[in-house]
């Protein structure tokens, strides 16, 4: 008999949203709602701020909680969160010095806005994309007056070889960081977006965190993702769904693999594995 499946978590850019950006289908929206009519609960788990995920959400009347920043936060909106783990104290200063001295698009996220210190077209690209404006200002003033663990996140921004080599020498700077490299979604300029977090931060311990406080068991796990940084995701879940338009090393870890965004994957994983008897 098959795992009975509790609790779906599933990728937002390249797993539930695709060539549209916007739109859900009307066959993953009607497979979501289809699954949550059985009991089962739905969850978006996405590099994407917490305002850009909830417009996302607010579509297929998902609730949450939800994941946001790469992992970093677990949370239901007006409540309390249940896991948040910020950038360690002095990464984000030290990030934007990285980034400076290399030339790259660097954002600076908090729970209420994301921060570039110029209209970076690449930041002003990504922004078209999640539906959030970036705000402009200094970041070495942003940071003097954040709060210790008020930036959660870091975000660089890339396009072509040339910047992703840059990313590269940033991460072998030794910042006391994580590097979660993300995909476009089908139809996008290709863009490197790399979540820069704490250490501790990915996306199978936002997992294990949101389990364990809605009491669902990581075997009646269902997690779906496309890009590299899903990979945490798909290992803890119970069981891990690869994209057809996924990277390939996360389909060779995956549990299975459906066909692409859009050709409505999601709602064939949910379809097979959730609702069929």
């Amino acid at each position: 008999m098959a795992r009975r499946v509790e609790l779906i978590v599933a990728d937002i850019d390249g797993t539930l949203l695709g060539r549209d950006h916007v739109n859900v289908s009307a066959r993953v929206a009607r497979a979501i709602a289809n699954a949550r009519a059985v009991g089962v609960r739905v969850a978006l788990c996405t590099g994407r701020p917490m305002a850009s995920l909830l417009k996302v959400a607010a579509r297929l009347d998902l609730p949450g909680p939800h994941v946001a920043f790469d992992g970093a936060l677990v949370a239901t909106v007006g409540k309390p969160p249940i896991h948040r783990v910020p950038l360690p104290d002095g990464a984000p200063r030290r990030l934007v010095e990285a980034a400076r001295s290399l030339d790259l698009c660097v954002e600076l996220y908090r729970a209420e806005a994301h921060y570039v210190e110029r209209p970076w077209s690449l930041a002003l690209e990504h922004a078209r994309l999640i539906q959030v404006d970036p705000l402009v200002r200094p970041l070495d003033d942003l940071i003097a007056d954040s709060a210790p663990g008020e930036i959660i996140k870091g975000q660089l921004i890339g396009e072509g070889e040339a910047d992703r080599a840059k990313i590269r020498r940033v991460e072998a700077m030794g910042l006391p960081v994580r590097f979660g490299w993300a995909t476009p979604p089908p139809g996008h300029r290709w863009l490197d977006y790399v979540n820069v977090t704490h250490p501790d931060v990915n996306k199978g311990a936002a997992l294990l965190a949101l389990a364990d406080y809605l009491g669902v068991p990581l075997a009646r796990t269902m997690a779906l993702g496309d890009g590299p940084n899903d990979a945490p995701l798909l290992e803890m879940a119970g069981l891990g769904i690869a994209m057809g338009n996924a990277v390939e090393p996360l389909k060779r870890i995956a549990d299975a693999v459906v066909p692409t965004v859009d050709e409505d994957g999601m709602a064939v994983a949910i379809e097979e594995h959730v609702l069929r008897d």
